[in-house]
This record gives C-alpha cells, structure tokens and sequence, in this order.
C-alpha cells in the first residue's frame, strides 16, 4: 500500500502539530489531568473551532465531510501530544454510529452540535467485567408501552459528567439476547448515578447506575453498520482511533529518548553515541514503523467502509505491544530521571497503560483474530 499522505493529509498534519505543541504543552495535559472535568473549555472550542469535532460528519449537517483516513492523521498528532478531551468519544466514535446508524430526525438533532463542540457524545459500553466481547452486558433493556428501559449499569465511560448524550449498550430481552445500542440523552440520566472511577490515564472516568431510564422507540439505533452488529463497529472504530493515537505517542516517546541521549553525557560524551544505547533506539524505530503500518492499513479499510475486523485487530495487537516496548525501553535510555513524576515520559506510560485496555484489550483482539482467520 502507498502510505504518503495526499496534500490535504499534510496540510491538516502540519496545522494539527502546530496548533497542539502550542495549546497541549505538557503542563497542559498535567493540570487537565488533574482537573475534574479533565480538559478546558477553551481549548475545546478552539478545536471545533477549526473544524476537527465535524472531520468526518457529512457537510449537509455542518461537518466538514471527510474521511476517516484523513482523521487518521489527526488522531496521530492528537496522541502525540497527548491533547485532553473527548475527541474519539464524540469526533469518532458518537459521529461514526449516529451518521450510519441514527435517523435523520436525530442526526439534524445531535450532529450539528456535535460538529460545533457543543454537544459531547459518551459511549458507554461496558460491564462490570470489563468484557469488550459484550457477552455479559451488565445492563438490560426491556420493551415498554413508549419503547424501551433501560436498568444495570456502565463501567469506564470517560467523559461522562461532560457529556450530553450517551450511547448505551443494553442487551436485549429473550434468552441469551444480543446487545442492542441506544442513543440516550442527559435529560433521561436524571435518575441515574455518576461513580468517578481511578484509572491510570489521567481521564475523568465513571461508573453510570440507571434504575429504569425511559427512552422512546426510536432510541435503538440500527443493527448493521458497514456490514458489522453496530456495538461491534464502534468498538472497531475506537480500537483503530487508539491506534492512531498510540502510534503518536510511540513516535514522541522515540523523539523524545534521542533528544535526550544526544544531550547526555557519560565518560566524557554522548550516551547515545554508545553502540547498545543506538540498538535499543534502532528497535524503537523498527517496532513503531511497523506497528503504525498496520493502524494505518485498518484506517484505510475503514474508509473503504470494509467490516476491517482483522485491520482492526492486528493495528490493536500490534500497538499495545509497540507502545508499551518503546516506552519500557525509554526509561532504560533516561535512566532514574524517567521515572520521577516531574518527567514527561509517566505521562506517556501512564497513558498507554489505559489505552491498552480501551476499545478491546490483548486477549480480545486476539480472540477476534482467530475468528476472523476461522481458527
């Protein structure tokens, strides 16, 4: 495949790299981190501002009509600078199903808004468990007289106190039922409770508890989306989107360990001019070229609106072993200073702890994998 970028691509990966080594600087991604609702205000607004909220939503509603490939390249530069917010939440994931799946009443609706920053899309999709297959959903919907009910609960939904609508996996009724996604907006989570949870990721994370939220029928968004079960397609998308983000990570941790080992002396000269120091960097080099190929042959197929359960899978597997290599291997290059909480490089290991887990972890997509290749 031919990987370069077309001239848009690049256009969009240069404004996207200046405008964050500016506005998520470190000391930004720290205080957002530590803030409670886990970015700013301002900066969110800046990035709808320049059209990043809408890239892939239809220009009929206000976004810019993009593909997922060009999003690609913004995901990349989102991870490499580690930007806070709800970007894949809402700009990906939220603006993927509601597109495909939703009906046109609700995609007037919530689009537009979620095309000018002013809506935040939550998907809210797993049990107690952890279970990214959805085999123990952990929420329940039964049918009502004015549609549906929804009762149980939601782990690991980042985002959710900003949030304005939810996207709800329940499963639905009759033996062994399948899980069936359900558009559910802030109003209707009056009742429900909120559980901040403690992650490694620095991102506002909650325990959603509902007790029988009403929604109308229409809630329910359609079963297929690109040929695949529509809960299955966003946690598809979402893995190829935490790739994307990852192989930024890799690519600054990578940048960042031969700053340093450029600069640091021992015996008189460089570190890194020390043949064992340049094999670990050579192997940083070699693991993340070949990991990002792969993020980027699933986003692609992605954009070629194939079911991609296999891109999917492979770019998942093979960045959670990327990212969590390069950074192990990093802090051996700096030494004890990488490991104090002042150093940037915890910002990076800490993150790729979540993202390994988020959208399907290793023994998920695995186990996608062998069913796909019908092992």
């Amino acid at each position: 495949m031919d990987f370069s970028l077309t001239e848009t691509q690049e256009l969009l990966r240069k404004s996207a790299r200046a405008f964050l080594a500016e506005r998520a600087t470190p000391s930004h991604v720290r205080h957002a981190a530590t803030s409670e609702r886990g970015y700013n205000n301002e900066f969110w607004r800046d990035v709808a501002g320049l059209g990043w909220t809408g890239l892939i939503i239809p220009e009929r509603y206000g976004g810019a009509g993009m593909t997922f490939a060009d999003m690609a390249v913004l995901l990349e530069e989102w991870g490499a600078a580690l930007a806070p917010g709800p970007f894949v939440e809402t700009a990906v994931i939220g603006a993927a199903a509601i597109t495909s799946c939703a009906n046109e009443e609700q995609k007037r609706e919530y689009l537009p808004r979620m095309a000018e920053g002013s809506l935040i899309v939550a998907p809210a999709l797993l049990g107690e468990a952890g279970d990214w297959s959805l085999s123990s959903a952990g929420m329940a919907a039964s049918v009502t007289q004015g549609g549906w009910a929804l009762r149980g609960a939601r782990h690991f939904v980042n985002y959710a106190d900003s949030a304005g609508l939810f996207i709800m996996s329940g499963t639905l009724p009759g033996v062994n039922g399948p899980a069936g996604a359900f558009l559910a907006p802030r109003p209707v989570m009056e009742l429900a409770s909120f559980t901040r949870m403690a992650t490694a990721g620095g991102v506002p994370t909650f325990k959603i508890e509902m007790a029988g939220a009403s929604l109308p029928a229409d809630a329910r968004l359609e079963t297929q989306m690109d040929g695949l079960p529509v809960l299955d397609r966003m946690i598809q998308m979402g893995a190829v989107a935490r790739s994307l983000q990852m192989a930024g990570a890799a690519r600054r941790v990578l940048e960042l360990t031969v700053q340093y080992v450029s600069g640091r002396k021992q015996f008189g000269r460089p570190v890194g001019s020390f043949q064992a120091v340049q094999h670990k960097c050579a192997d940083m080099a070699v693991l993340l070229q070949g990991a990002r190929h792969t993020a980027y042959r699933a986003a692609w197929a992605i954009s070629e609106g194939r079911p991609a359960v296999r891109e999917a899978a492979i770019a998942k597997l093979s960045m959670n072993e990327a990212l969590s290599q390069i950074c192990s291997t990093a802090h051996q290059c700096f030494g004890a200073i990488g490991f104090t909480w002042e150093h940037d490089l915890h910002l990076f290991t800490r993150r790729a702890v979540a993202w390994r887990a988020e959208y399907g972890d290793t023994p998920y997509h695995r186990g996608a994998l062998a069913n796909a290749l019908g092992l």
